[in-house]
């Protein structure tokens, strides 16, 4: 059988594999793709928004990189939020024909799926066995980081493009076995994808690229010639000659265009790596215990950003790995990475059990950088799986040891990988979405803008997956996204008066008394915003919503498709108070209304 046939053919069975284990990771989401999401908390739904409004802009030539259909006036910029642009371009077929939440889960699927092989393909081509290079990829594909964010950071798990980086990296400063234009083309076509992807995984391929080629050449300064100085030369100023005028657009809006965020957009000691993280699971292992998930839960951030495990046993095959195959050139530099990754995702200050100790880290060197502040400095927990399995892989697939201690490292680097095993099956959420907002015929009849409750903030953002499925009729002065006003745990419009009181009601069902003064404000917001319809949709202070707004704006709403309906809000309130109520005051400082028939 030739080689490349047989090759092909395992190309062909780990897929499958992946397959498999994407399929097992997301079983209970599997009998209902279509209604159904995998994952948990707000930004899943932030995500399905961005998959449904790139293709919509494109399609009504509207700017997909900047819009005004939350936050209303203000607007919010996409090129300094994960809007995954690609991905929402290329999925948008299955998103018209199988709706969004079926779009978000094959996107995610499909993202483990490649992520992993692609792992794969990279160890196979750093010359490792099969049953290595599967392992490799299936620790980097299906990594405690991956399933972190498989909970809701749809950019974090299609990360196919990292392991990809590396090896054209190599390609270009170490093997060069092709011309320098043919490496530039395809190093600028996976810059360009990166960037379309996640802006933020490519500032930190970006930076750890750069730490390698200065590394390469320290270290190999004696043996490095001038001609292959040259070569990987060309080949980066061509793939940055071809980058810039392909991004050129989309680098625009986002150092120049409208709606930029103030910086930094997060605190810079806020998403770090705990020191014990790397020893101790949390939730999202299987291995977990009681204990270790009470230590985590003091961890700065949040379950998502808790992703950098990795276990004593593994921590010690490792080591072990460096000990006796630290004469290897590419496995000191892959080592040395490693450890280079694992302190950058610790952050300026040593974390302990979700304690600062206030010890210096080197990330501080840079948490005041332009651009680069922005980083979340657990991202580069991404880097230890792709560089962990590497060495598991060169370290099973060496070349001078027989067959039966291949297969024992093979068996022992598996019991060690054992503990990074997610809990399955992962968590799923069924989200109500009304016959209101599912039959865009009814939805397109209000007039826009629209109050939509309940209130979209970082805590709930039912209202945006309402309104990407109804087709965007409307828009909203709220959401949740990096704007313009977007401060560190809350990402949205400016409060206004309306709003604290909208949320105040969601958050306890308390209702705050609608003084002369409140009326005042929240008919001017209302004013400001240019509200004509105000929708409210099922939701726990459903109730409690109601009367406030029935007794704020002076008349009831009516009933449609299970969303209770104030039309023309913008007419009753055309006065100062309008004619829409008589105003009895009341020694207590509250008003009653009385609605005018």
């Amino acid at each position: 059988m030739p080689r490349s046939y047989l090759s092909l053919r395992l190309h062909f069975v780990s897929l499958a594999v992946y397959t498999l284990l994407a399929f097992l990771a997301v079983s209970s989401v599997l009998p209902n793709l279509a209604s159904a999401y995998i994952g948990n908390g707000q930004d899943p739904i932030l995500t399905m928004w961005f998959l449904k409004w790139i293709p919509y802009a494109l399609m009504h030539r509207l700017n997909p990189l900047v819009t005004d259909y939350i936050f209303s006036y203000s607007g919010i910029n996409l090129t300094w939020n994960t809007a995954v642009p690609l991905i929402g371009i290329i999925m948008s077929p299955v998103t018209w024909t199988g709706g969004l939440m079926f779009s978000y889960n094959i996107a995610l699927i499909l993202g483990l799926i490649g992520s992993a092989w692609t792992a794969y393909f990279v160890a196979s081509r750093f010359g490792c066995r099969f049953l290595a290079a599967l392992l490799a990829g299936g620790v980097y594909g299906f990594s405690p980081f991956t399933m972190a964010h498989a909970l809701g950071h749809l950019h974090l798990v299609v990360a196919f493009a990292p392991p990809l980086f590396l090896l054209l990296l190599r390609d270009a400063l170490v093997a060069q076995r092709q011309a320098p234009w043919i490496g530039g083309i395809k190093l600028a076509g996976l810059v360009v994808a990166q960037y379309l992807i996640s802006t933020e995984v490519l500032l930190t391929v970006a930076l750890l690229s750069l730490f390698a080629i200065c590394a390469i050449c320290i270290s190999c300064a004696r043996t490095l010639t001038r001609q292959q100085l040259m070569h990987a030369a060309q080949a980066l100023l061509f793939s940055l000659l071809l980058t810039l005028p392909l991004l050129s657009v989309f680098l625009y809006f986002q150092f120049i265009g409208p709606w930029r965020p103030a910086q930094p957009i997060h605190s810079p000691s806020r998403y770090v790596a705990d020191l014990l993280s790397f020893i101790l699971p949390t939730s999202i292992q299987g291995m977990s215990i009681g204990a270790s998930r009470i230590i985590t839960s003091h961890f700065s951030g949040n379950l998502e950003e808790w992703n950098t495990y990795l276990g004593i046993p593994l921590i010690i095959l490792l080591t072990h790995i460096f000990y006796i195959r630290r004469e290897d050139r590419t496995v000191k530099f892959l080592f040395a990475f490693l450890l280079g990754a694992a302190v950058l995702s610790m952050g300026p200050f040593l974390h302990l059990g979700g304690n600062v100790t206030g010890i210096l880290l080197p990330w501080r060197l840079f948490e005041h950088m332009p651009i680069v502040q922005n980083i979340q400095t657990t991202r580069f927990g991404e880097y230890i799986y792709l560089l962990a399995g590497l060495l598991l892989a060169i370290y099973i697939s060496q070349e001078s040891i027989s067959l039966a201690r291949r297969i024992g490292r093979f068996a022992v680097s598996l019991a060690a990988v054992v503990f990074l095993m997610p809990t399955v099956p992962f968590p799923i959420t069924y989200p109500k979405v009304p016959e209101f907002f599912r039959s865009p015929g009814i939805a397109r009849d209000i007039e826009s803008p629209a109050l939509v409750l309940p209130f979209a903030t970082a805590g709930c953002t039912t209202s945006m997956l309402w309104q990407a499925q109804s087709g965007f009729a409307f828009q909203m002065p709220e959401g949740f996204a990096i704007g313009p006003e977007a401060e560190d745990k809350n990402y949205g419009p400016k409060p206004t008066p309306l709003s604290r009181a909208l949320l105040e009601i969601q958050d306890s069902g308390h209702l705050p008394a609608i003084t002369s003064a409140l009326h005042a404000e929240i008919i001017g917001v209302l004013k400001r915003h240019q509200i004509k319809t105000i929708l409210l949709g099922p939701s726990q202070h459903e109730g409690e919503l109601l009367t406030f707004l029935t007794r704020s704006l002076g008349w009831p709403p009516e009933s449609k498709g299970g969303v209770l309906v104030w039309r023309h809000v913008d007419r009753h309130i055309s006065s100062e108070f309008g004619t829409m109520a008589r105003v009895d005051s009341r020694s207590d400082g509250t008003v009653g209304w009385h609605p005018c028939l």
